[in-house]
This record gives C-alpha cells, sequence and structure tokens, in this order.
C-alpha cells in the first residue's frame, strides 16, 4: 500500500512539473507575441513611408523576430570608392528620410517605450583586403551616425537629442554576407556595397525590469 501511494505522489508530481513547464513555454510566447506583434505593427507604418523610396523594413523572423532591417544601397547613401565621407546625396538621405520619417515614427508614444536600439552597420564589396574592409564600413557607419547626432544637436530638442544617443549603435561589418547576382552566381558588388539599419524592440521581459527599476527608485525617492 504504501508503495502504491508513493507511486502515485511520484506521478502527482511529474504531472504537475509537466503542466508547470507548458504553462511557462505558453506564457513565453505570449510574452514574445506581444514584442512581435509590435515590430511588427512598427515596420509596416515604415514601410508605408519608405515606399516612394523603393525601400522596405524587412522582418527576419529566422534570425530575430524582434526586429526589422531597411537596405540602404549606395545610391541612397552615397559614398566614393574607398572613401568613407557622408556627401550631399547622404546628408540629404539621412535629414529627410532617416530622421523625419523613420525616427519620428519611432518616437511616436505608442511606439517609444518599445525599441530597444536602432542600429547603423556598414558593408563593403570584396575588393581589398579585410583590415582594410572592416575599417572602411567602420568609418562608414561612423561618418552616418556623426552626420545624425550634429542634425539632432542642432534641430531637435534636448530630449530627442538624448533618446537618439541612447538608442543609437554604430558598427562596421566589412565584407559579411556579400550580396550575390542569382542569375550570373557570382558577387553583386554594388548590392554589397550598402548601410543597413535594423529597428529592434525589447522583449516583454526588458520592459517588464526597466518599469519594475522605474517603480523601485521612484519608491525608493
Amino acid at each position: 500500500m504504501a508503495l502504491k501511494l508513493e507511486s502515485s505522489m511520484t506521478d502527482l508530481m511529474t504531472s504537475l512539473a509537466v503542466v508547470f513547464i507548458m504553462l511557462m513555454l505558453a506564457l513565453t510566447q505570449n510574452n514574445a507575441r506581444g514584442s512581435i506583434t509590435k515590430i511588427e505593427e512598427i515596420s509596416k507604418k515604415i514601410n508605408k513611408e519608405l515606399k516612394s523610396d523603393d525601400l522596405s523594413c524587412v522582418t527576419k523572423k529566422d534570425e530575430d523576430p524582434l526586429a526589422c532591417t531597411i537596405e540602404v544601397k549606395e545610391d541612397k547613401l552615397k559614398f566614393f570608392t574607398a572613401s568613407y565621407t557622408c556627401d550631399h546625396v547622404c546628408e540629404k538621405f539621412l535629414k529627410e528620410t532617416f530622421v523625419e520619417q523613420i525616427m519620428k515614427i519611432l518616437t511616436e508614444k505608442k511606439f517609444k517605450e518599445y525599441i530597444q536600439g536602432v542600429y547603423i552597420e556598414g558593408f563593403t564589396d570584396d575588393i581589398g583586403d579585410d583590415i582594410t574592409n572592416l575599417n572602411l564600413s567602420q568609418n562608414r557607419s561612423l561618418s552616418i551616425g556623426r552626420c545624425i547626432v550634429d542634425y539632432y544637436k542642432k534641430s531637435k530638442t534636448e530630449e530627442e537629442y538624448q533618446t537618439l544617443l541612447k538608442w543609437l549603435y554604430l558598427n562596421g561589418r566589412g565584407e559579411q554576407d556579400l550580396k550575390y547576382d542569382s542569375k550570373k552566381q557570382e558577387i553583386n558588388r554594388d548590392a554589397s556595397r550598402r548601410v543597413e539599419i535594423t529597428i529592434r524592440v525589447k522583449s516583454n521581459e526588458q520592459r517588464a525590469a526597466i518599469n519594475s527599476n522605474l517603480v523601485n527608485k521612484a519608491s525608493a525617492k
């Protein structure tokens, strides 16, 4: 009889553990779903604005379901060969499209609290050695970042400026992720020389932790 009772208790505990795990998985999926829905809303609104520029913010669900990426080719952010100077074409795109369209959407009240970061990454083609291309791509992203920051400092409010500084991340990727011509089966150098702007939202867990921290700070005062 004792063995039966012990066996029943073990089965019960195992069943409860399985139920608990299933509930936690369901909760995690619901939390992720909320953030995924938000990035879908953001990308949809951005795409509506960027349609005339022949650009779009694409979600890569298999790689990062909480982000969407805009691939900006050199005809929008134009650099001379082996140069990282942001010319008038580049500046025009950053001011009119990045600042006045993309950032304007991200700072809307219904989106602002969800934004984790805006990542600007430079890429090169395969001409030149790896180290040279990595440095070139990093300098391009820094050049773009400097242009945006300077523009914000001169024309936006202090709050908008601080928001930008908090969100902005700059990185060079060199000749990683080269683009290929599907018909010719060779590297498409024009497409490979690009800048990517990735917008990432916070997970619900990140937002909950931030809100909890704010509440604790307010209570401490």
